[in-house]
């Protein structure tokens, strides 16, 4: 709405029908822990973020474009399948960890999508079906890998540290889903290392985000740039006495 005049949107409750399969195993007496599973979710009234035509505003700017105001909605129906898969080891002092998933989340019925910029125009009514399409945001692979060691070193001193590697697949910011956007796959490697003392009461760690400083900007559309976390390095510093 603007200060001339419009009306709300209301956003109604979301409704999901989940259906999975799951299979869970120890093994190596209890070091490996596999679990996985296979779902399927039918979600009605969806709640995602959303572009309303607004007749008002698009009077007032007098551009021949459509004017849109951005808020929570709901889109009619998605429906999303897809596999998900995490493994556990701990060996000496040290734990590896894997966390991985297929999804493919889409638009089932959603015949009322903002234009994106490439589509604007008033010949022709301001949405657009976007039916069948995977939904904004969604990358089809994601996964984690970290690995964990601890070591007793003077005394009762602990020195610890972890690695840890997280990708997505690439996917599409715009809830529009315009054609110029595109996010790429990318991979973050994160590390910690640090020390603790005195049966951790006292923990100095030193933290470096975005290791190898990976450029992981979005294009929002053909004019509209996101750009992506540098690599960061600092401390942390934390003490419990009770």
């Amino acid at each position: 709405a603007t200060k001339e005049g419009g009306k709300s949107a209301l956003t109604e409750a979301e409704k999901t029908d989940n259906y999975d399969l799951g299979w869970k195993a120890n093994l190596l007496d209890s070091n490996l822990i596999i679990s996985t599973s296979i779902y399927y979710l039918d979600i009605n009234n969806y709640i995602q973020s959303l572009y309303y035509y607004d007749a008002e505003q698009t009077r007032i700017n007098d551009d021949g474009k459509p004017a849109y105001t951005a808020g929570l909605g709901n889109v009619p129906k998605i429906t999303a399948k897809g596999i998900e898969f995490d493994a556990v080891y701990t060996f000496n002092n040290t734990t590896l960890r894997f966390a991985g998933a297929y999804s493919d989340p889409r638009y089932k019925d959603f015949q009322y999508a903002a234009k994106p910029p490439e589509l604007g125009g008033l010949s022709t009514t301001p949405y657009y079906d976007i039916s069948g399409k995977t939904i904004a945001g969604a990358s089809k692979v994601s996964f984690n890998i970290s690995l964990e060691h601890t070591e007793l070193v003077v005394g009762d001193n602990e020195l610890h540290g972890n690695i840890n590697y997280n990708y997505v697949s690439s996917f599409n910011p715009n809830t529009s889903l315009s054609r110029y956007a595109k996010q790429d796959g990318y991979g973050l490697t994160d590390l910690a290392i640090g020390i603790a003392t005195n049966n951790r009461k006292v923990d100095f760690t030193v933290i470096v985000r975005n290791v190898f400083d990976v450029e992981y900007g979005s294009l929002y559309d053909w004019n509209s740039f996101s750009p992506s976390e540098p690599r960061w390095i600092g401390v942390s510093l934390s003490s419990k006495f009770f």
